[in-house]
């Protein structure tokens, strides 16, 4: 099953009425209740203010990463234009209120079923005669192209239904997504040889994929191990949200 994470989640502050937030904070708690910081020297991570240099998001002295989210513009503009406003109140109550209705139809391209449906498309040479899907494979790119270690957070939570996440089923999930992440590593590694790491929301966890020298699984969290992401996540739906 695929769901679209809120976008309350992915849009930095979102939200009215409280205070300014970013969505590498809640990267960076996952990455440091992840093995990643045993495998780097053992230092927890930390949020690089200054970045007028182009320092990476995130560092623990020893090792240096940057965060992306798999959305090309106009798939966070339309989440945006029509996503549900939220408030929160001086009382501290939480308001929500129904976007605008737009005349014009906001369509936008799923990256992870893009890859699926066309497996070469980042392929030199391949010919895209759409222009909205041109734009986005070009976004992609260059995301794909930085020359840093990267952690890229998928948009969309992957889970089977009825069934609790655990490793086992986090490794399934994997596989069956295996296509996408494998288009996005083999174009990587035509640019540079940084580290590439996924990370998407699967029910109570969130699962990280080590893409480097093959698609595998690398470690998974408890998703409220981040206090930020979790309350940016169970705020972000109308209704409560109920683990199975």
């Amino acid at each position: 099953m695929e769901k679209e994470i809120p976008v309350a989640v992915l849009r930095n502050n979102y939200i009215n009425g409280v205070d300014k937030y970013n969505y590498e904070r809640f990267m960076i708690d996952f990455i440091n209740n992840s093995k990643l910081v045993d495998e780097k020297e053992g230092a927890s991570f930390y949020h690089q203010e200054e970045q007028s240099n182009s320092e990476a998001d995130a560092s623990n002295g020893f090792y240096d990463i940057d965060f992306k989210i798999l959305c090309e513009p106009e798939q966070m503009h339309a989440r945006t234009a029509t996503g549900i406003r939220i408030f929160k109140t001086q009382e501290g109550n939480t308001a929500y209120s129904l976007a605008p209705k737009n005349k014009q139809e906001m369509g936008f391209y799923n990256m992870m079923k893009v890859f699926i449906k066309w497996p070469s498309i980042l392929t030199y040479g391949y010919k895209i005669d759409d222009d909205k899907l041109l734009k986005a494979v070009k976004v992609i790119k260059k995301l794909l192209a930085t020359n840093k270690n990267i952690m890229v957070l998928l948009p969309f939570e992957y889970y089977f239904d009825g069934c609790q996440t655990d490793e086992d089923t986090a490794k399934e999930i994997i596989n069956k997504l295996n296509a996408p992440f494998n288009v996005m590593r083999e174009y990587r590694i035509t640019q540079t040889q940084c580290d590439l790491y996924f990370i998407f929301k699967s029910k109570s966890y969130m699962v990280i994929v080590d893409a480097n020298k093959d698609v595998c699984f690398y470690d998974m969290v408890p998703y409220n191990c981040s206090g930020l992401f979790e309350y940016l996540f169970k705020t972000g739906h109308v209704w409560p949200v109920i683990d199975e």
